[in-house]
């Protein structure tokens, strides 16, 4: 996966606000809202999921490499994470770059061509873990494990010591020379005896490469800019031809 260029979604959004007359864009402004804008694309990823969901149950997205749901869920798969956690202090912690929980389970081994670990039911609602809590038929089991997601995440029973987390992290940065991922958000630096950007010590977006123009409209409708979709289209389209 190519991911978004932070000089290229900075130099488009200059260009943009000079077209526009809107002023300067410092480096240290842009940087300010880089990370926010990537969280707001990364969150509209799965509003989006629904309504490619809904537009297959009415039969109107289209199959194969044309599909909605199959393109996001594609570029949603490089934010999957698997982390083991261990409890402490009856709790388990979750993980810092956690963004949505995709499931629990139980951390087993895998012995006789047959995984132990046992999948974990999700509780979000106070009242439900209560009923559940109290009753004789349903209360939670060494093989039916439940959980109380919070600030922390409770298990019942209280016998379970470890789980394995599946999740989606928060979008971070990617080595603009290595294309590694790297803990920290993205963000442009530059040479300050010539201005010319400094790759090299800048952090390129974690979203993939066709994100570009929708983190240049986000950071763009932070600062004020009055665009519109067809504006960075139009800029784009016309970039990539000179």
């Amino acid at each position: 996966m190519t991911s978004a260029s932070i000089v290229t979604v900075y130099n488009t959004l200059i260009d943009l606000v000079n077209k526009d007359q809107r002023g300067m864009v410092t480096p240290s402004i842009f940087n300010s809202f880089a990370q926010l804008a990537q969280v707001k694309v990364f969150n509209k990823m799965f509003d989006n999921l629904v309504k490619g969901k809904n537009l297959r149950l009415r039969g109107l997205d289209p199959g194969d490499d044309k599909s909605m749901v199959k393109r996001i869920k594609e570029d949603l798969s490089y934010f999957i994470k698997t982390s083991d956690i261990t409890k402490a202090n009856s709790v388990f912690s979750k993980p810092t770059d956690l963004a949505r929980t995709v499931s629990l389970s139980t951390k087993g081994v895998f012995a006789f061509n047959t995984a132990t670990e046992i999948p974990i039911e999700i509780i979000y609602d106070k009242d439900k873990l209560r009923r559940i809590l109290r009753s004789p038929v349903v209360a939670p089991k060494e093989n039916y494990p439940i959980a109380m997601v919070e600030e922390d995440i409770t298990v019942y029973p209280d016998s379970v010591n470890k789980i394995t987390l599946t999740y989606y992290k928060i979008p971070q940065s990617r080595n603009t020379t290595t294309d590694a991922r790297e803990a920290f958000p993205p963000s442009i630096s530059f040479i300050s005896t010539t201005g010319v950007a400094d790759e090299a010590n800048s952090k390129n977006f974690e979203l993939p490469e066709h994100y570009t123009d929708e983190l240049v409209f986000e950071i763009g409708s932070m600062i004020g800019l009055n665009l519109r979709d067809s504006d960075v289209f139009n800029y784009s389209q016309v970039k990539e031809k000179e």
